[in-house]
């Protein structure tokens, strides 16, 4: 069991808010995955424009989304008490109000708790209502128009924070991004408003690619024209593990974390870097629910197999290992090629900047005197017969 927000989740996995948490039917599937947790579709007051899910999808590396279909108020409080009724499992209820109306969060958050939702999941970070209009220069000077500009403005997301917290009497979760300008500071802010928890989303704004044969019409199915749009999957995962050490560094409330999550691996690492909950969508949509039972036995056969008592005792396990650049210490170093496990396939010649390989009867031979000890080397070995040894 792990504890976050003075709740009991019988695992580390939240179901991530997106088209994998919009239905009722998928809810369950969900539990029958064996997540702790779901967090619903993002619902506002009032949905801005029609839209349906649609997005540049490149499996295996990402994807693209500039614009998927909001819950409306209603919609949002039925799917809610839908799944209170049908399911154990925790709901957050992601909510945010487009134009930073303070009279719609209050209303909203208090509707959910009365439908029954055990956390607000406060939406600071939603790229897709207002963030495309705002990058291309099309609002009004000082205009505040989505939840992505409300986190670049820590005086207001500690404010709205904090009606939130004042409004209701369950947890309020504040979702942050890649997006702000000094993630730490407004994720302090929030946390200075009554915050009982950061969700941080690791994704980032971006482009599809253009058909260089079709008049450069940017590879957006079925929609006319591109938009900048979410930009999510296992691209991301790095720039998370950033995000989730830099606020772990900076407030003293848990962290559920999500992009780039696509099996339990990845879910350990950032666990690692300060996040007591990890969370996903993307890989679900490619790969089906199997991934949340895949990442939730993964996680649980690793604390048996390296003896951990708890999930407690992974999280922020990393940070101990974090410094400033200048103070990290340099070990030299170089590449050992195993002449056994060697089949001479050269792959290890190709890095651009490398003169310290080639090959010698056949099989290859890093010099140790030109080494760089960069490690990619390793890193191309299809066979892993190259280790880097300290001098």
């Amino acid at each position: 069991m792990i504890d976050f927000a003075g709740l009991r989740f019988k695992n580390p996995f939240v179901v991530a808010s997106g088209p994998v948490t919009a239905s009722i039917d998928l809810i369950k599937r969900a539990e029958e995955a064996r997540a702790s947790a779901v967090s619903t579709k993002l619902t506002l007051p009032k949905v801005p424009f029609r839209c349906q899910l649609r997005s540049y999808s490149l499996p295996g590396f990402g994807t693209v989304t500039p614009m998927d279909r909001r819950l409306e108020e209603k919609e949002g409080l039925e799917l809610v008490r839908k799944a209170k009724r049908a399911t154990s499992l925790i709901i957050f209820a992601n909510i945010s109000a487009p134009k930073s109306s303070l009279e719609d969060w209050q209303k909203l958050a208090k509707e959910f708790e009365e439908a029954g939702v055990d956390i607000i999941e406060a939406n600071f970070s939603c790229p897709n209502i207002g963030l495309s209009r705002e990058l291309l220069n099309n609002t009004a000077k000082g205009e505040l128009t989505s939840g992505a500009t409300i986190q670049q403005v820590p005086m207001l997301a500690r404010k709205v924070t904090r009606l939130l917290k004042e409004s209701v009497k369950i947890p309020v979760v504040c979702k942050l991004s890649a997006a702000a300008k000094d993630l730490g500071e407004v994720a302090e802010a929030c946390e200075d408003g009554g915050a009982d928890g950061i969700s941080i989303y690791g994704g980032s704004i971006g482009l599809p690619p253009p058909d260089i044969y079709h008049e450069a019409r940017p590879l957006y199915p079925l929609l006319e024209g591109a938009s900048f749009g979410g930009l999510t999957g296992p691209q991301t995962k790095f720039s998370t593990y950033r995000l989730v050490a830099q606020v772990a560094r900076r407030v003293k409330i848990p962290i559920v974390a999500s992009g780039g999550i696509g099996d339990s691996r990845d879910a350990i690492e950032m666990m690692m870097w300060g996040a007591t909950l990890v969370s996903a969508c993307t890989s679900i949509m490619w790969y089906g629910f199997e991934v949340v039972e895949e990442i939730t036995r993964g996680i649980e056969n690793f604390l048996k197999d390296q003896n951990y008592s708890s999930c407690k005792d992974l999280v922020g396990k990393a940070l101990q290992y974090l410094t400033s650049s200048e103070r990290l210490k340099l070990i030299e170093g170089y590449a050992d090629v195993d002449r056994d496990k060697c089949d001479g396939c050269g792959i290890c010649l190709k890095p651009g900047h490398c003169q310290a390989i080639e090959l010698q009867a056949k099989k290859a031979f890093a010099d140790p005197t030109r080494c760089l000890g960069c490690g990619i080397c390793v890193a191309l070995c299809p066979r892993e017969a190259i280790e880097l040894r300290s001098t």
